[in-house]
């Protein structure tokens, strides 16, 4: 179903939150209002409805989904999901490139904390980052990752440097935790669902990523690691998989998961971890040819670091407040009034952060 986009001042004007506004008592009232005792009364009564109010407020803010543009001179994903003050990163990008994004990003944001983050499949475009993250002093209380089998490698998964680099955390306090299917991450005001991680072999690296569905707001993003064509073909008629948006796995380029995975989740709108030549490249045009398609067809958007820089959605109950650095066409600084999908319960058996412990390597 098409999304129906309203601008800022449309928005306000149908869908604004209800606004109390006291008006100029008159004389009487006045007289009245400023004898001491019912002053003070109306006092203690207004100062106790402020502090509820600005309390429900900060109780419940907005889960916000960051992609940070980790793509200025190569591929990588980096994603800070931030739900009231605890924050996650699915991803780190290249250590040199996060040096110079992902970095600054956080700083900026005064983030020197990570509580979560995961490491989609061990290739150093999307677990490099490491390197920089512990360079700037940024500590990481969990790292969660994909085991695989001791003797899979390939061009640039490295066990041992892997590792190593694992190892070094752990060292200084980090728990390392080996997830599997099921795995639920219960945040403030969201949660991720692990929906797969790979234990047998497969034939490529990237098809062990782990494959997660977050739900906040009301909708469900899905997030696809670098899922390659063999793995997203067996996976292109699961209704688990469908969402609202879509991650694009593998930075849209040739291998990826078939257009038949694609049509299955049924985005409204692409996250696209990519370059501009990238995107524009033969092997792009895959993603390239379905995005437009389903623009025609189905209004569907597409936000591209190569064209967007960082990308910040923020999720409400009744709709998505889409925040590009660089708006363009199809990824336009809005506030969506989308209807959520209708979308699989997904249950399994809860983790709370004091039974991490119980998964831990050893």
């Amino acid at each position: 179903m098409k999304g129906r986009f309203l601008t800022h001042s449309q928005f306000k004007s149908t869908n604004a939150k209800t606004s109390y506004i006291i008006s100029q008592p008159n004389i009487l009232f006045k007289d009245i209002l400023f004898s001491t005792l019912f002053y003070r009364a109306f006092k203690v009564i207004f100062m106790s409805i402020s502090v509820f109010y600005v309390g429900s407020l900060s109780a419940k803010s907005a889960p916000v989904w960051h992609m940070i543009n980790c793509n200025t001179i190569t591929q990588g994903d980096c994603h800070l999901l931030e739900d009231n003050s605890v924050y996650t990163l699915i991803d780190v990008g290249e250590a040199r490139v996060a040096q110079n994004t992902l970095i600054p990003y956080l700083s900026n944001k005064g983030i020197d904390v990570i509580e979560h983050l995961f490491i989609s499949h061990p290739h150093t475009d999307h677990y490099g980052g490491l390197e920089s993250l512990a360079l700037a002093g940024i500590s990481v209380r969990n790292i969660y990752h994909n085991g695989l089998p001791k003797d899979v490698s390939d061009f640039n998964y490295k066990p041992e440097i892997f590792n190593k680099l694992l190892d070094s955390y752990k060292a200084n306090g980090t728990q390392i935790i080996d997830v599997n299917k099921g795995f639920t991450l219960n945040l403030p005001n969201s949660r991720l669902f692990v929906l797969d991680a790979k234990k047998e072999r497969q034939k490529d690296v990237n098809d062990y990523s782990i494959q997660m569905a977050w739900d906040a707001g009301g909708y469900r993003s899905l997030f696809t690691g670098d899922l390659n064509n063999n793995l997203g073909s067996k996976l292109a008629h699961n209704p688990e998989y469908q969402a609202d948006i879509l991650k694009v796995p593998h930075h849209g380029v040739k291998g990826i998961a078939p257009d038949s995975f694609f049509d299955n989740v049924g985005p409204s709108l692409l996250m696209v971890p990519s370059t501009r030549a990238l995107w524009y490249h033969p092997r792009g045009v895959q993603v390239r040819n379905w995005a437009i398609k389903n623009w025609d067809e189905k209004n569907t958007h597409v936000c591209n670091n190569g064209f967007n820089g960082s990308v910040r959605i923020y999720f409400y109950e009744s709709y998505l407040d889409l925040d590009p650095e660089i708006p363009n066409g199809t990824c336009p600084r809005i506030k969506w009034k989308l209807k959520p999908k209708v979308t699989p319960v997904l249950s399994a058996k809860k983790v709370s952060l004091s039974q991490i412990s119980l998964l831990l390597d050893d």
